[in-house]
């Protein structure tokens, strides 16, 4: 479980941008949708321990990261994967990209590709296995990039607006990954301003606007609140 406790934050000392957040992150897909500028992505990147607040705590299953010592930090980092909204991957094939994480704990390159190649076989992501970054198109990218996170073997899969570069054969795929990722006892926080793709996960989403929590709510609330909109748009429609 990921908790924030109070949480402020903000850029270079000037007006806050997260302000005195408090969330305890346990179910297994967490989604935060909020519009342009809310502090999404802000937010995530203090999830991820990726941001020091200027004040309040952020505990990693029970354990306060930035009181942390240098060592113990990068331990607690290997438990958290931040997958950015354009995403960078390294040259050579979607292979070498995957099966990097593996070779850095020291896993040999045979080992590496045999579960590389059986996690994009899992993900039908196994056409893209020689391609190279520049020949993959932007959803692909942003799917290989998602599939090297999980390799990596961290607990939280962090993923900033993963559906932007989507189209909706992508998204499909992509829905399809989030479930595999939460078979395998891994957590998923998502932030997006995509309430449809909120909708279609079937869990909590976390409402924030100008820095702040406005709403925890699960989807099924969403899709009443959505239902009731149309509902109203429809009879204005008919009676002008």
């Amino acid at each position: 479980m990921i908790e924030l406790r109070d949480v402020w934050f903000s850029y270079n000392s000037g007006k806050p941008i997260i302000h005195g957040v408090n969330l305890r992150l346990s179910n297994e897909i967490t989604i935060i949708i909020g519009p342009n500028g809310a502090g999404k992505t802000t937010l995530l990147k203090i999830i991820a321990c990726l941001y020091k607040p200027d004040k309040g705590d952020v505990l990693i299953d029970g354990v306060n990261f930035w009181k942390l010592k240098s060592k113990e930090k990068l331990i607690m980092r290997r438990k958290i994967v931040y997958v950015h909204e354009n995403p960078v991957l390294f040259k050579g094939t979607v292979m070498d990209n995957v099966t990097y994480p593996l070779i850095i704990r020291g896993h040999s390159l045979e080992k590496a590709r045999e579960k590389a190649l059986k996690l994009l076989k899992s993900l039908k992501l196994e056409y893209l296995t020689d391609r190279k970054r520049n020949e993959l198109s932007a959803g692909e990218f942003q799917l290989v990039a998602i599939a090297r996170a999980i390799i990596s073997g961290a607990k939280y899969i962090v993923l900033d607006e993963p559906t932007s570069n989507l189209d909706l054969e992508h998204r499909i795929v992509l829905e399809s990954i989030i479930r595999e990722i939460v078979k395998s006892g891994k957590q998923v926080i998502i932030a997006t301003h995509d309430r449809l793709f909120a909708l279609k996960l079937n869990t909590e989403i976390i409402e924030i606007n100008n820095g702040e929590i406005r709403s925890i709510l699960h989807s099924k609330d969403l899709y009443q609140e959505i239902e009731e909109f149309i509902k109203k748009a429809g009879k204005k429609s008919l009676n002008s």
